[in-house]
């Protein structure tokens, strides 16, 4: 499988969960991404100093079963020939990919899929690590390097719940009750040790 855009929130999380499946991942990204993406077991493709298509051919010359393009554009145009069934290409950002014989996948946010989500960090299929803590005045900072698109892994703003005794009425607003510091944390996945690897 090819996650095109791998060292991100959502590459990481396709790859983390495809090599839990022992599927053999080989992912495109920049630089800076490589060393998430490795330590989790993924075959690297540096786009900004390889060429991802040949690259990609040499390692799989008969063509991956499946693409998750991450990236749109261009870089969805580079790896969609590499499929051996253009409908197994799958975008998650580009609304063009049917022109391409893929399908288009929308975001879907709602209890069940979270609950999906926090079994599956439960079942060790995703770890998530914090690798930095900023106070919630920096969260500004922290959302525009998250809108950037150079991020490995998630960013969260992490709220803890007021302690303390509160009032019957909850009309009185001026209970006694203590307030911790909020933070933004910033995650990656955690290294895994590389699981056998089957042709896909």
């Amino acid at each position: 499988m090819l996650p095109d855009g791998v060292g991100g929130g959502v590459g990481l999380a396709v790859a983390q969960l495809a090599i839990g499946r022992e599927l053999l991942v080989i992912g495109t990204g920049s630089t800076a991404k490589r060393e998430h993406a490795e330590a989790i077991g993924v075959r690297f493709i540096d786009y900004t100093a390889e060429d991802v298509a040949a690259a990609a051919r040499e390692l799989v010359p008969d063509g991956f079963d499946g693409i998750i393009d991450l990236a749109g554009g261009t870089s969805l145009r580079t790896v969609a020939p590499l499929a051996q069934d253009p409908r197994n290409v799958i975008a998650v950002g580009d609304m063009s990919v049917p022109d391409l014989g893929g399908q288009f996948v929308e975001r879907r946010v709602g209890r069940e899929n979270l609950e999906r989500s926090a079994q599956l960090a439960l079942d060790g299929l995703r770890t998530p690590v914090v690798t930095a803590v900023h106070p919630l005045s920096d969260a500004p900072a922290a959302l525009a390097t998250v809108e950037s698109g150079h991020t490995s892994g998630k960013v969260e703003r992490h709220h803890r719940r007021r302690s303390g005794r509160r009032r019957a009425d909850p009309r009185q607003h001026h209970s006694p009750c203590t307030l911790s510091t909020e933070t933004v944390r910033t995650f990656s996945p955690s290294p895994a040790p590389p699981r056998p690897a089957s042709a896909a």
